[in-house]
C-alpha cells in the first residue's frame, strides 16, 4: 500500500499547510480527549458503556484523504473489508501521525 501511504502523507502536509488554524485547535481536542481517559487504551465511560477511541482526523482532513485514496485503500486505512482484523494500515497512520492518535497504547 505504498501508494496509500504517499497520498496520505501528502494530504497531511497540504492540510496543515493550507488549514493551520483549524489543525493547532484540533490538535488542542485531541489534547483534551487524551486527558479525559480512563486508561491506556483511550477507554472514556458513556453512561452504560465504554467507547475505545484509536485516532481522530479533522474533517477536512479526512475527506481530502477519501478523495484521494481508491476504495481498497481506504479498506486499508481503516481495516475494512478484506483487511478486516489486519489493522496494517491503522497501525502505519498510528505511527506516522501520532499527533492524531488518541491512545496511549496500541
Amino acid at each position: 500500500m505504498q501508494s496509500a501511504k504517499t497520498k496520505i502523507r501528502v494530504a497531511v502536509e497540504e492540510y496543515i499547510k493550507l488549514f493551520p488554524a483549524e489543525y493547532e485547535a484540533f490538535l488542542n481536542s485531541t489534547r483534551q480527549k487524551q486527558d479525559n481517559t480512563i486508561n491506556k487504551y483511550a477507554e472514556f465511560k458513556r453512561a452504560d458503556q465504554m467507547v475505545r477511541h484509536l485516532f481522530d482526523i479533522p474533517e477536512t482532513l479526512y475527506f481530502a484523504i477519501k478523495r484521494t485514496l481508491t476504495d481498497e485503500e481506504h479498506d486499508w486505512l481503516f481495516s475494512r473489508n478484506d483487511y478486516e482484523r489486519k489493522r496494517a494500515g491503522l497501525s502505519w497512520f498510528i505511527k506516522e501521525f501520532p499527533q492524531f492518535k488518541i491512545t496511549k497504547d496500541f
